[in-house]
């Protein structure tokens, strides 16, 4: 039975998935056992806290494995999502706004961020939530949002859709978005 925290064992989950077939591993054990009874049988062999810290900071150190299915190593045991990333910026999917953007640390990363409306008198305001990487199965280059459709969140809602800031300035409010963000689009 798996010893360490729930946070390490989600942790180990995607490291594995994402790492543990690249290179020259040190790892060949965990590699061999993950093969036979699938990631979560592997886990449940851990039987400390520190054990999991250790394989987590081996884990780290290995490259990531960034289209897994396409790889010829990848064992037939154990089945990855290949989803492509999708493209880098503002995204509409059912009514919900996501930003995609690159790591700071890594720039081959990327995450995605959705945007929460807040009515306070009247008024809106807007902050972005960290969502990871949960709606890249669900964006494309077709969810895009362009100038038009953000300048239309813009003026409906006083906010702008790139940088989630009130609109402020007279001709940000009309245009529906302001010099800098529209730039960006």
């Amino acid at each position: 039975m798996f010893k360490g925290t729930d946070k390490q064992k989600q942790y180990l989950e995607v490291l594995i998935k994402e790492r543990v077939y690249s290179g020259e591993l040190s790892v060949e054990q965990h590699l061999t056992a993950a093969t036979r009874g699938g990631v979560s049988a592997f886990l449940e062999k851990i039987d400390s806290s520190d054990k999991a810290s250790m394989l987590i900071e081996e884990l780290i150190a290995k490259p990531r494995i960034l289209n897994f299915k396409q790889t010829s190593i990848a064992p037939s045991g154990l089945s990855f999502s290949s989803a492509e990333n999708p493209p880098i910026g503002i995204h509409s999917y059912n009514d919900v706004i996501y930003k995609v953007q690159a790591s700071r640390q890594d720039e081959n990363r990327l995450y995605a961020k959705k945007l929460t409306l807040i009515k306070k008198e009247g008024v809106f305001s807007a902050s972005w939530e960290y969502v990871g990487r949960k709606p890249f199965p669900n964006l494309s280059s077709e969810t895009l949002v362009d100038l038009t459709a953000a300048k239309k969140f813009g003026l409906t809602f006083g906010v702008c859709v790139v940088c989630g800031r009130g609109l402020t300035d007279e001709k940000s409010i009309e245009a529906g978005i302001g010099p800098v963000c529209a730039g960006k689009m």
